[in-house]
């Protein structure tokens, strides 16, 4: 008698050969968790149903809109890393992102262009990534109208907005310290958009290292691996998404009051 083969054995158990699925170390994630998040992950998916096949900016709000609502049902930590990712995506409200994941070893992957769906799709691949202490980085794509003011305090987010720049986005990447995305209402090209940076991060106390057009900040949902931001309970701190209001920053006709 023949003597199965191990394919033979795995087929018979069952066994799954899916690309992305098989071998997973977060034993306990499934795909049929985000499955109201997976648009099409793979060929042989079926469509999220309502999601238009080639949807216009209403038709995507609205398909943003009933993902929202589903998630709002369903509570668990994936679920709450999707909501912030996609809250602080429709605050900063670019065309598209670049996401960065810096590993532990120092290696950087950069995956550019994506649309808010192409991240939430990729949200398990993300988290691994996480578990393994990366770091999750976000930025726009290409020029844009947004400025990030890094490391920045409670009480200069209040000067901040005191005098006219309201953000779009706060995220708090640590206890007390704090990233702001502003946006400006238009496209700055590439040296007004750095020195935007520079003179708010000048005026605000912000890093200076931190005060260019293509520097990335942290994705809210994700944890901060740094080492020296580990919490008295030795755990890694969540970066968390306090503010998502996408409102752009009124305008001063005093030069004074201008970045």
């Amino acid at each position: 008698m023949r003597r199965s083969s191990r394919t033979d054995r795995g087929q018979k158990q069952g066994a799954s050969y899916s690309p992305g699925l098989q071998n997973n170390s977060q034993k306990n994630i499934r795909s049929s968790h985000l499955r109201p998040l997976i648009t099409e992950a793979n060929p042989h998916m079926e469509r999220p149903p309502g999601e238009p096949k080639t949807p216009n900016h209403t038709a995507r709000r609205l398909w943003r809109r009933k993902m929202k609502q589903a998630m709002d049902q369903q509570r668990d930590s994936r679920m709450i890393a999707a909501r912030v990712a996609m809250d602080q995506l429709d605050a900063m409200g670019a065309a598209g992102f670049d996401i960065g994941v810096k590993r532990f070893d120092g290696t950087m992957l950069l995956r550019e262009g994506w649309g808010a769906k192409q991240v939430l799709k990729s949200l398990l691949w993300l988290r691994r990534e996480n578990l393994n202490r990366g770091h999750i980085y976000v930025r726009p794509a290409g020029v844009h109208g947004l400025s990030l003011v890094d490391d920045l305090k409670a009480d200069a987010l209040a000067r901040m907005k005191a005098e006219g720049f309201e953000p779009a986005a706060v995220v708090e990447t640590s206890p007390g310290n704090l990233q702001v995305w502003l946006k400006h209402g238009e496209t700055l090209d590439e040296a007004a958009s750095t020195r935007a940076a520079k003179l708010l991060a000048q005026r605000y106390g912000g890093d200076p290292g931190s005060a260019d057009w293509r520097h990335f900040g942290r994705l809210a949902g994700f944890t901060n691996p740094k080492p020296n931001r580990r919490l008295a309970s030795g755990l890694q701190p969540f970066a968390r998404l306090l503010e998502a209001t996408g409102i752009v920053r009124r305008r001063y006709s005093s030069r004074k009051s201008k970045p």
